[in-house]
């Protein structure tokens, strides 16, 4: 999605196999650097906390016994260029460069819609989510996608609106320090409440978000779509945060909840699938 020709790319391939403009478009991006196709230069993002160190508390590998244990790791703010890169390669202005060629190239259909995926996070990973370079990205995402909801209105009769996702488990989130230890916990403490990112999408569309028209986008105060509003609520917020003052550097981490996120992270990747044979033969030269 950064290199220059990429948008041309795009933009031949939907004029050839979609046959007609775009009435939204969805983007996601997690990603680890970017070349900028002005100067040539890769910049990378950084997961690290900003302006001043944080604690981010996770648990270890299983030992020789086959105990996990709590710990709390310091980790130092990010420099002001690591900032401004991963502002770059996460933030909103990628997307405001696709949005503004693919309107240029006129396969925005009349009414158009944007919406981009954000995170908030709880108080309880702020330190290296919100509060971090990550958390200046995804408000640098949210601007942006702001100013392209005027955009689009004015071009297209279109909108946009930025998405504030729940915590979930993928290969992504599995990589951001605290996030398996926050999301343990999550699973645990919210059971079958949790949503998965097909489950999340499936009630924005329901509820949250019309396809046909039939109602206004639901958003808060700051025009943002929640889909992090059970995940953030008083009663799961409370449990949460009951369970993490609970622990201490040196705690036994209960097994149950080591398996439990373990297993999650294995399926993002298609591994502890309930259904699947994993011992059964298969032809090779049929998935190629």
């Amino acid at each position: 999605v950064f290199a220059a020709d990429a948008t041309a790319q795009a933009i031949a391939a939907i004029r050839e196999h979609l046959g007609g403009p775009l009435d939204g478009i969805i983007w996601s991006l997690a990603a680890p650097r970017a070349q900028d196709p002005r100067t040539g230069a890769v910049v990378a993002s950084a997961l690290k906390p900003y302006g001043e160190p944080a604690w981010v508390w996770t648990f270890t590998n299983r030992d020789a016994e086959g105990v996990s244990k709590i710990v709390s790791i310091p980790m130092a703010p990010g420099t002001p260029e690591e900032a401004v890169a991963t502002q770059y390669v996460m933030g909103g202005r990628i997307v405001e460069r696709w949005v503004d060629a693919l309107q240029g190239a006129g396969i925005l259909a009349p009414g158009c819609r944007l919406l981009t995926l954000t995170y908030r996070g709880s108080p309880l990973n702020a330190g290296i989510y919100r509060d971090g370079l990550i958390g200046l990205a995804k408000a640098d995402l949210e601007f942006h996608t702001r100013a392209m909801g005027a955009v689009l209105k004015d071009r297209v009769g279109g909108s946009a609106h930025a998405v504030c996702g729940p915590a979930v488990v993928t290969e992504a989130s599995g990589g951001i320090p605290g996030v398996p230890l926050y999301m343990a916990t999550l699973l645990d403490v919210m059971g079958r409440e949790h949503e998965d990112p097909v489950a999340s999408m499936r009630r924005m569309f329901d509820e949250k978000i019309s396809l046909d028209g039939s109602f206004a986008p639901v958003v808060d105060d700051e025009g943002l779509v929640r889909m992090d509003d059970r995940e953030l609520s008083p009663v799961y917020l409370k449990r949460m945060t009951d369970r993490f003052h609970a622990r201490h550097a040196g705690d036994v981490f209960e097994p149950e909840l080591f398996d439990l996120f373990m297993r999650a992270y294995a399926q993002t990747r298609g591994f502890d699938v309930d259904g699947v044979d994993y011992e059964a033969e298969f032809d090779t030269d049929a998935l190629t």
